[in-house]
């Protein structure tokens, strides 16, 4: 678990911390850098960071890289660029690790980013839960019906939500889902079964 109180330090030290510069710098910064083809420079610099960033973490790397992830999920929302830089440090430390393909899937959509990228990462975070031997994830299958609700994509987001359920039936965020898909689609029943279970969940 990561030293809240740390965190700032961790901040000011990973970013500054040299990073491929163009990639580091620029306004629309790809997952994985996707895209940018690395010099010799980058790599050294790259390589810097992986060490410096694990020593800073007592050479512990997936405490290095969760700390950046972490980082990540904060800025997310207000700004997912900056999150995804900070999830691409983590990649370099810890590549297959799924919460790091999670946030790009959430970064990638709140940016605007097309459909098929957004649902590229969603998989791929599922691909390696499923190689890591970890329990699926409700929250993630409510995360991506979520996202395509927004794209309004509701059929296929109705989908997600269900899976979420199936995982955890008690999901609130699940059950919301659900509420909305069926009042687009138009399915007053559904909207009603599901918002009676929600409510007796959160009374």
């Amino acid at each position: 678990m990561i030293n809240l109180i740390k965190l700032p330090l961790i901040v000011l030290m990973f970013e500054a911390l040299s990073i491929p510069a163009q990639a580091q710098f620029s306004t629309h910064p790809a997952p994985m850098w996707e895209g940018y083809e690395k010099t010799a420079a980058d790599i050294e610099s790259d390589e810097k960071f992986v060490k410096e960033a694990t020593e800073y973490a007592g050479g512990n790397t997936e405490q290095a890289a969760q700390s950046l992830i972490q980082i990540g999920w904060q800025r997310i929302v207000k700004d997912p660029n900056h999150a995804i830089r900070a999830f691409n440090q983590a990649w370099l430390i810890k590549p297959n690790n799924p919460d790091i393909f999670w946030g790009f899937a959430v970064a990638s959509h709140i940016r605007g980013d097309k459909l098929k990228a957004v649902n590229r990462w969603f998989n791929k975070t599922r691909e390696l839960i499923t190689l890591k031997g970890q329990a699926d994830s409700a929250r993630l299958e409510a995360d991506h019906g979520r996202a395509l609700t927004e794209r309004n994509c509701h059929k296929e987001a109705r989908s997600y939500f269900e899976k979420a359920l199936s995982l955890d039936p008690n999901y609130v965020p699940a059950h919301i889902g659900m509420i909305n898909v069926a009042a687009v689609l138009g399915d007053q029943k559904l909207q009603d079964k599901h918002q009676k279970l929600h409510d007796e969940l959160v009374k």
